[in-house]
């Protein structure tokens, strides 16, 4: 991915395991700034039932028991507050691209870095599931933001960004 982009000093933005793909693209190429929402910065911030156990049993259980029925975890997980989020959920969850979940699953649980790019923006809501605010040192907090507040708190984030980049 990183060999594609070519502007020279790109922002890039990532969404959850998106920001974890930001910063290692951050530490093969120059970037001018990497911009993190609903994500983590490194194993630190991983909340501790993404250790080495959920690993191993992760590891064992069969695709189509791990992924097939996953709808009520992914709605628990993403929070979504209205209709047309569900319905963009419901079309996410319409996917069946297994080997492709699978190894982004693998990549989320045994990512491994303690490097954070210099200046980063991390924007993180305190009622984020996937990524508990309380393991997590944002640089700006949206107060009862969910993991899809990228979708029902726009305009926050949104104002961020255009202070942050400026």
């Amino acid at each position: 991915m990183a060999r594609r982009i070519l502007h020279p000093e790109p922002i890039l933005v990532g969404l959850s395991f998106g920001g974890m793909m930001s910063i290692e693209i951050a530490r093969q190429i120059p970037v001018r700034q990497v911009v993190l929402i609903s994500s983590v910065k490194g194993r630190q911030e991983m909340p501790p039932y993404y250790n080495g156990f959920a690993r191993k049993v992760l590891h064992r259980l069969p695709d189509r028991l791990l992924f097939t029925n996953r709808r009520f975890i992914v709605q628990l997980f993403m929070q979504c507050g209205s209709e047309a989020e569900r319905r963009l959920l419901d079309d996410y969850l319409g996917k069946k691209d297994l080997r492709y979940m699978r190894w982004a699953l693998n990549a989320i649980l045994q990512w491994n870095n303690d490097w954070t790019p210099p200046g980063v923006v991390h924007i993180h809501g305190t009622s984020d599931r996937p990524f508990p605010r309380r393991y997590v040192a944002p640089t700006h907090t949206i107060i009862n933001g969910g993991h899809f507040m990228i979708m029902n708190r726009a305009e926050e984030i949104s104002y961020i960004l255009e202070k942050s980049l400026m």
